[in-house]
């Protein structure tokens, strides 16, 4: 993954009045992937890898600093899907919505919150030939967008917030649904187009 322009340079820290009182972590969010992903992965032991990718640190490429992480592949070795694509070649199939139930029941019964848990953010990822084993995987958006992060602090809090979090996602899915059977095509972010 890489953050295309210098984290010292993007438009809205430069905008931003408080950019001195700000850690760079606020502006980069590479590094703020890299420290969420390290967290969950102290936090949840070997079970991290279940939904979340390894981060390894960086590296510096033609376009800037990149963060290394796991690449997602499926029992075949191709890559996985997004699930906005996924739901573009496959619908959404009673396989996909138990697997993405595990993935919202891990998150709860762990008391992980995730910032964008958008289907452009989440992987498919085929554990077999079998239709019915799939495990979603969370590529990016991850941590808290608050300010001031009490969700980590108190249950109830976090649980509103994660119950949020899927309502968003679900929307969003409902919309990709709704343009999939009006003939839309696919476009924006989370789409692989074929060559």
């Amino acid at each position: 993954k890489i953050l295309h322009q210098p984290w010292r340079e993007i438009d809205r820290r430069l905008r931003d009045p408080l950019r001195a009182l700000r850690r760079r972590r606020n502006y980069d969010e590479n590094l703020s992937e890299y420290l969420e992903l390290t967290k969950l992965e102290k936090q949840l032991g070997d079970a991290h890898s279940k939904h979340f990718p390894q981060a390894y640190g960086f590296e510096e490429t033609n376009l800037g600093e990149g963060l290394i992480v796991d690449l997602i592949q499926d029992y075949n070795g191709a890559a996985s899907l997004t699930l906005k694509t996924f739901l573009w070649e496959h619908n959404l199939t009673p396989a996909l919505e138990n697997a993405i139930n595990a993935f919202w029941n891990f998150l709860k019964h762990k008391e992980v919150i995730v910032r964008d848990p958008f289907p452009h953010n989440l992987l498919v990822k085929r554990n077999g030939s079998q239709e019915a084993d799939f495990q979603i995987i969370q590529i990016d958006g991850f941590g808290y967008s608050d300010f001031l992060p009490f969700s980590r602090m108190f249950r109830g809090l976090r649980n509103r917030k994660l119950d949020n979090r899927r309502e968003r996602m679900e929307r969003q899915m409902r919309k990709h649904l709704a343009d999939i059977a009006n003939g839309v095509p696919p476009r924006g972010k989370g789409i692989v187009q074929p060559d």
